[in-house]
């Protein structure tokens, strides 16, 4: 692990690269975050409508 964010942190194009993405993933699960508190409190939907809203924003389908 540590060699390969040796090799990260010094190739020119793969640090920011990972910086991007590092800092893309944070903010988008932040998002996601605010967005359950938002349909669970404000909307007042029951858990299988949060559930369902929550397995539909996954990028990639739960059968995978």
């Amino acid at each position: 692990m540590v060699e390969g964010l040796k090799v990260i942190l010094t190739h020119p194009l793969l640090r920011p690269l990972a910086g991007c993405s590092a800092t893309m993933n944070v903010f988008d699960h932040a998002l996601f975050a605010m967005l359950l508190l938002y349909v669970a409190r404000e909307l007042a939907l029951p858990a299988a409508a949060l559930g369902i809203i929550a397995c539909s924003a996954w990028r990639r389908p739960l059968t995978a």
